[in-house]
């Protein structure tokens, strides 16, 4: 009976440990099970994360070229309007050029004009009747003349006084009409 008794105490013996050791490999396998879940789940977080990363990068990559494109649009219509803005400026500048321009020659010629009619009056005294004319009438011509070049005097005064006062006038910005080059808005 001992024996059977060491018999019946080993069997339980061994069937308590076959229980222990499938109950550790079931533990074992359940562990294993859990750590195979939280790996997956780490890695579809992961997966996840690198995700919305990704949208957020390709999102803010879209913004910032939608910006680019804005600022770059607004800097080409800006530098275009300038453009036009200074071919404008040109044009009125080249405009009021020529328009000084003309005016300087129509004064020119006014002056030149002036000069030639005094300059006429003088030379058409006939200067071998000077002496007559003194002699005959008793300084009659001889007034004339003196009358004649004082009148060459006056406009020669006159026209050195409008160039002065021109001059002066130009200086002080009185003169000149140019418009001021204001570009449109």
């Amino acid at each position: 009976m001992a024996a059977e008794r060491v018999a019946l105490i080993l069997a339980a013996a061994e069937k308590a440990a076959e229980q222990i050791r499938l109950r550790a490999e079931q533990q074992l396998r359940e562990r294993i099970a859990e750590g195979d879940r939280a790996a997956q789940n780490r890695v579809q977080a992961a997966e996840e994360e690198a995700t919305d990363i990704v949208k957020d990068a390709q999102q803010r990559s879209r913004d910032l070229l939608r910006e680019t494109r804005t600022a770059t649009s607004d800097v080409r219509t800006e530098g275009l309007e300038l453009i036009g803005n200074l071919h404008e400026l040109g044009d009125c500048l080249h405009a009021n050029a020529e328009r000084l321009l003309r005016d300087m020659q129509t004064i020119h010629s006014q002056l030149v004009a002036q000069l030639d009619r005094v300059d006429g009056d003088v030379s058409r005294i006939p200067v071998g009747s000077l002496g007559e004319s003194v002699v005959d009438r008793g300084g009659a011509a001889l007034g004339r003349l003196e009358a004649a070049l004082d009148r060459r005097e006056e406009v020669l005064d006159r026209d050195e006084l409008t160039r002065d006062r021109a001059v002066a006038l130009a200086a002080e910005g009185e003169v000149l009409d140019v418009p001021e080059f204001v570009p449109p808005r």
